[in-house]
C-alpha cells in the first residue's frame, strides 16, 4: 500500500493507493506529493521470489522514474523527486530495481528507506467520488475526484482535503484481503463517527451514497463494524436477509 503525503515529514493531506494509477489528477494529487510511505500489506508475504515494488513517473515517462520497495522517504526534494508524481504503477509480477532512474545518463540511484509499519488488516477498501455516476467506466470515471481507503478516517477532510467533506456522491466497497464475512463501511455524518451514518457491505459496485434531499454529508469512514439494521440503502438491506429467514417469513405475508 502507497500513502503519498503533500508536506514534507508527512504533513498535510493525503492519498492511499492500493492500485496502478494513470493520473493524479484524478485524485486531485497531481504532482503534489512530497513524502511518501509504502507499506506492507496482509497479502505481502504471498511474494516470496522477490520483493515487490512501486514506481513513480512524471509528466514525461522518458525523464526517469522512481522505483521504491517498503519503507518512507518523509522528503523526496533530497533525491529531485518533490513535487513530480503523476502516476503510479505496482511492480508485482516481474522484479523492478529500486532506485531513482535517469534515462537519459542511464545513472541508477540508490535511495535509501527508513522503517516502515505494515498497513492490517484491511478488510475492506473503500472507493468514493466526488460526483455521482451509476456506470463503472475507466478511470477517471465517474466525474469528480477520487479518494481510496483501506482504514478508518476520523476527518476525511483532515486527512484527505475539504473537497472530499460533505461532498462523497458515489462509492465502491470491495471486500479486501482480510474481509471476515460481516465487515461493513459507515459512511459518518461527522467528523469521529457521530451524528448518524449510511451503512454499507462489500458489492464491488458503483452506487450512490445517498444522503437524500439534504445532500452529500459523509464527514468520516469507519470499517469493520457487524453490520446492524438500519443497513443503509434499502436494496443492500434486503440482499442481506438470509434465504432461511425469507422462508420463515413468507407463510406471515411479510
Amino acid at each position: 500500500m502507497v500513502a503519498l503525503w503533500q508536506g514534507r515529514n508527512f504533513g498535510g493531506v493525503k492519498r492511499t493507493l492500493i492500485e496502478d494509477v494513470q493520473n493524479l489528477s484524478d485524485w486531485n494529487f497531481d504532482k503534489r506529493a512530497q513524502a511518501i510511505g509504502v507499506h506492507y500489506g496482509p497479502s505481502f508475504n504471498l511474494w516470496t521470489s522477490f520483493t515487490p515494488t512501486v514506481t513513480f513517473l512524471g509528466d514525461d515517462p522518458n525523464a526517469g522514474s522512481l522505483t521504491l520497495g517498503p519503507g518512507v522517504w518523509p522528503d523526496l526534494s533530497q533525491f529531485n523527486w518533490g513535487g513530480r508524481i503523476k502516476s503510479v504503477q505496482f511492480n508485482l509480477n516481474l522484479p523492478v530495481a529500486m532506485g531513482s532512474l535517469d534515462p537519459n545518463t542511464g545513472r541508477h540511484i540508490t535511495v535509501p528507506a527508513l522503517p516502515v509499519s505494515t498497513i492490517a488488516p484491511i478488510p475492506l477498501v473503500l472507493d468514493a467520488w466526488t460526483d455521482y455516476s451509476p456506470y463503472p467506466e475507466p478511470e477517471g470515471y465517474p466525474p469528480g475526484k477520487r479518494i481510496q481507503l483501506v482504514e478508518a478516517s476520523a476527518s476525511l477532510r483532515g486527512e484527505y482535503g475539504d473537497e472530499f467533506n460533505d461532498s462523497i456522491k458515489t462509492i465502491r466497497l470491495r471486500r479486501g484481503p482480510d474481509y471476515g464475512g460481516f465487515d461493513v463501511a459507515r459512511l459518518c455524518r461527522d467528523d469521529n463517527y457521530v451524528a448518524g451514518y449510511l451503512e454499507y457491505g462489500p458489492s464491488n459496485q458503483i452506487v450512490y451514497s445517498d444522503w437524500g434531499f439534504s445532500g452529500p454529508q459523509t464527514s468520516s469512514v469507519y470499517f469493520t463494524e457487524p453490520p446492524r439494521m438500519p443497513a443503509g440503502p434499502l436494496q443492500m438491506r434486503a440482499l442481506s436477509i438470509p434465504a432461511w429467514l425469507q422462508s420463515l417469513t413468507q407463510p406471515l405475508g411479510i
